[in-house]
């Protein structure tokens, strides 16, 4: 583009004038290209800033959630061992607990002999 626009100003305003433009386009163009340059990597620096932000902002949030998960994780195997107690009574209470922390409904666990009775012979 500026080697066009030089070629066409030699013809009208002559070599010396054509050589200025050619100069005085060149730096417009530089000048130009520093510029968009500049807000490119103010861009991308922003991009990368954000990002940062985020990502400690997701670290927290999964160090939140894996604790929690280890907390249940921990409950989960205390009550499970606890379900298979070599005693019976308390093996059963134990089930019942271990069913309802793992969202099992009221209605649908066994609570007395009957409805034990019924589940395992019918």
């Amino acid at each position: 583009m500026i080697k066009l626009l030089s070629a066409s100003l030699v013809t009208t305003i002559g070599p010396e004038f054509a050589q200025l433009a050619q100069a005085i386009s060149q730096l417009a163009f530089e000048y130009g290209r520093y510029v968009l340059y500049a807000k490119e990597q103010a861009l991308v620096e922003s991009y990368l800033q954000n990002q940062r932000v985020l990502d400690d902002q997701l670290q927290r949030e999964y160090d939140v959630f894996l604790a929690e998960l280890r907390k249940n994780a921990n409950r989960f195997e205390e009550l499970v061992d606890a379900a298979f107690s070599p005693k019976l009574h308390d093996a059963l209470v134990q089930s019942v607990d271990l069913a309802r922390a793992a969202g099992v409904m009221d209605e649908e666990i066994l609570s007395s002999i009957d409805e034990i009775d019924d589940f395992f012979m019918n």
